[in-house]
């Protein structure tokens, strides 16, 4: 995957976990706390956008197995966070 397709596929899953989040939820991108055994679905979604905002720095650094890895560990979290469908995670055209 090149890496202009890398950040292209992350700023659609960013605009798809934003648009996805529900009516009046606005959510700040932030790492999770790992230290805590439990997170809340806002939590999880906030996580998922920090890393969507990762990936483009990722790929800057030349780190693209990394960002690839985001890319896949993202798309697999919205599916069992979002009412989306395998074919729109598809067509998002990730690794």
């Amino acid at each position: 995957m090149q890496r202009d397709a890398i950040v292209a596929v992350a700023s659609e899953m960013l605009a798809t976990l934003r648009s996805g989040i529900g009516v009046g939820e606005v959510l700040v991108a932030r790492a999770i706390d790992t230290t805590r055994p439990t997170a809340t679905r806002q939590e999880k979604v906030a996580h998922l956008l920090y890393m969507c905002e990762e990936i483009p720095k990722l790929v800057g650094q030349n780190k693209l197995q990394r960002a690839i890895e985001y890319v896949d560990f993202v798309q697999g979290a919205m599916w069992t966070l979002l009412p989306i469908s395998l074919r729109a995670l598809q067509s998002m055209k990730g690794p």
